[in-house]
């Protein structure tokens, strides 16, 4: 792992340019190019008000900032992972021509990813902060465990960029993976807690009666449906939570920050960077002799 970081610290200059690059062409021949990179997250963010006021008729005020604050980090995951599993294919072709790191269009990708994520997020602070301002500055939509944000995101950098490296290894022999990935992904998006919130799962689970518990901490066991609600009372102030109860629908507070949660998620993700790491390391010898 060291010697990968030492090579890719030796390249950086490059891995910069690879960056840039990787934002310039996701927007080439667009009229408005790099600004799609902050009018994304404001349309994401304009649509998931939308939803959470007109569709789910949400009682919330913050509603719409709760769906963006786990919305904006799920979508980083995902779509690092389908960009990333292609990569090294996508540019086989310069890894026959010329010696470079070849971590290096993984890392990049994920990189110019990330930094579509902390200026969605930006778009997030803005929003809260106009509807602070909106409510004439009386209570502030803001989380006090702001602090925790640095954390969280380095947490789901690492397992991104693991899950990635692991994939863009994978996907040069064995095409299916970025097929069978997006169906895969698809699914997960489902199983983690983005258009619903954990004190859901948790009240439904114990409707099974003790199994239930069991249940729930199986569910546990994804460390992005951990990230994602951690994300949200992270950004947003917490608030109350509709879950059903035995007599009906009741209203919860949300459950905090889950420090043994956040520190088995911070455990998994670098687990994960490992094994891409190491699966990488020993795959990467082969990419220029793909047939």
């Amino acid at each position: 792992m060291w010697g990968t970081i030492k090579e890719l610290y030796q390249y950086r200059e490059l891995l910069v340019t690879f960056v840039k690059r990787d934002l310039q062409v996701r927007y080439k021949g667009s009229v408005l190019g790099f600004l799609w990179s902050f009018l994304i997250p404001i349309l994401s963010v304009a649509v998931l008000y939308f939803i959470a006021n007109f569709v789910m008729e949400s009682r919330s005020s913050s509603s719409t900032a709760y769906l963006a604050a786990s919305y904006l980090p799920f979508t980083f995951f995902n779509q690092s992972l389908l960009d990333g599993a292609q990569s090294v294919l996508g540019n086989i072709g310069i890894l026959r021509k010329v010696y470079l790191p070849r971590e290096i269009f993984t890392v990049s990708i994920v990189a110019g990813n990330f930094i579509n994520l902390l200026l969605g997020l930006g778009v997030l602070q803005v929003y809260l902060f106009a509807v602070w301002a909106r409510t004439g500055f009386h209570q502030s939509p803001f989380s006090s465990q702001m602090w925790v944000l640095p954390l969280l995101l380095l947490i789901i950098f690492f397992l991104t960029l693991g899950f990635s490296l692991l994939f863009a290894a994978l996907n040069v022999f064995y095409e299916d993976i970025r097929y069978l990935l997006g169906v895969v992904l698809w699914m997960f998006f489902f199983a983690n807690p983005v258009f619903y919130f954990e004190e859901n799962i948790y009240h439904k689970f114990k409707m099974f009666g003790e199994r239930g518990e069991l249940y729930y901490r199986i569910w546990l066991l994804n460390p992005v449906a951990t990230l994602c609600s951690a994300f949200r009372v992270t950004l947003v102030a917490p608030g109350t939570v509709s879950v059903p109860t035995p007599k009906g629908m009741a209203d919860i507070p949300m459950f905090g920050l889950s420090w043994p949660h956040i520190a088995y998620a911070g455990v998994v993700s670098l687990l994960i960077l490992w094994i891409g790491n190491t699966v990488f390391q020993k795959m990467k010898w082969k990419f220029a002799e793909r047939p």
